[in-house]
């Protein structure tokens, strides 16, 4: 007997789980469909251009199993990029090796013959790492060519792990019944993870010093529903918590609630000592000596 593999699912912010497959089959639908019609439409010579006139290329992590690929495939038939799952007419591309050869096309970088780079792409579940070497540039060869000198590798370390850890605090500081009722209210959920991810994005070095006043976040709607003063909630709190938050005034009424240097380390070191720590054992490998270039991309 055979066993079924288990049916993957992604979950709504209302809390509804669909099937993964066809989710991702649909979003990719829609960018088949929008890149056909700007091509048509912009491209003088591809006014009647079909789907099997195209070599497709989708990009992954490095870090993808043969089964993940093989799920990507599938779900590009389905959307009717490919009409068999093993057609040469797509490509499933790793993602930092695109990172390089865009960066072969940017002109303020002098990439050369030679030249080895390590290509860190850190996104939203995974960062994934590839070292190459330039074989070949525009000087010797007219383009850019490269080779691989490591298996690509990464790990689970992308940005979301570090939201994980920032909504474990939120539990913590408000309750698990005030962040129930924030996850069954989208308006109030939708804030959070705004404020969050504005606020992750702008973090600076200057942040995580002792000497910093930390940084405000701005929780409205989630603070209206709170039990207590947010005040209360912050004594309490760093009562039986090691990492301290604060509460600063705003307004002639109004506290806002601050994220300090040290509460803020807990949600970013676990995270980036990992991705530090898997560079510099890669940069220790003799196929990395002379290592030209360390490249970080993502978003």
């Amino acid at each position: 007997d055979t066993i079924d593999a288990p049916i993957l699912t992604a979950k709504s912010v209302t809390g509804d789980e669909v099937p993964l497959q066809p989710l991702v089959a649909a979003i990719l639908d829609r960018l088949r469909a929008m890149s056909m019609n700007y091509v048509r439409e912009n491209e003088e010579n591809c006014k009647d251009l079909v789907e099997a006139d195209v070599l497709w290329v989708l990009t992954v992590p490095a870090i993808w199993l043969e089964s993940d690929k093989q799920f990507m495939r599938e779900a590009a038939k389905q959307a009717r990029i490919i009409d068999d799952v093993n057609s040469n007419d797509l490509i499933l591309a790793l993602e930092p090796e695109c990172a390089a050869i865009r960066l072969s096309a940017l002109k303020n970088i002098n990439l050369e013959t030679g030249d080895k780079l390590l290509v860190l792409d850190c996104g939203g579940g995974t960062v994934d790492v590839c070292a190459i070497e330039v074989s070949s540039d525009r000087k010797t060869d007219g383009r850019f060519r490269f080779r691989q000198l490591l298996e690509p590798s990464g790990g689970n370390w992308g940005a979301t792990y570090i939201d994980d850890r920032f909504y474990r605090f939120l539990k913590k500081f408000c309750g698990s019944e005030v962040m129930e009722h924030v996850e069954n209210n989208p308006a109030i959920l939708q804030e959070v993870r705004h404020s969050w991810e504005k606020l992750k994005c702008s973090v600076t070095r200057k942040d995580f010093l002792p000497e910093s006043d930390g940084r405000v976040i701005q929780l409205d709607r989630l603070l209206e529903i709170l039990p207590e003063a947010i005040g209360d909630l912050v004594k309490r709190y760093n009562q039986i918590h090691k990492h301290p938050v604060g509460a600063k005034r705003t307004g002639l009424i109004k506290k806002e609630l601050v994220l300090t240097p040290s509460i803020l380390k807990t949600f970013f070191d676990p995270v980036v000592v990992k991705i530090v720590k898997h560079a510099v054992n890669l940069v220790k490998k003799p196929e990395l000596q002379n290592l030209k270039h360390v490249v970080l991309v993502g978003g």
